[in-house]
């Protein structure tokens, strides 16, 4: 399971860990994009790259997937 949480660390930007955290604290794609000085847009796209990497398909299944994989705590 530690090798699993390490990939998956690796496989995962600091900005994407970024961004689930914030969606894990329940902002919106708006309120993470000013928080980060990026569109809105970007933080959709962003999204969509993580449901690939990370075989999830939702803002809810990403943050379970997270905070099961010790990606966010």
């Amino acid at each position: 399971m530690e090798k699993l949480r390490m990939n998956n660390k690796k496989k995962l930007t600091e900005r994407e860990i970024k961004i689930i955290a914030y969606v894990a604290d329940g902002w919106s794609g708006v309120e993470i994009a000013d928080k980060l000085g990026i569109t809105e847009p970007t933080i959709r796209m962003n999204l969509l790259k993580m449901f690939v990497k990370t075989n999830t398909c939702n803002r809810s299944h990403l943050v379970a997937y997270a905070l099961r994989n010790g990606i966010i705590n």
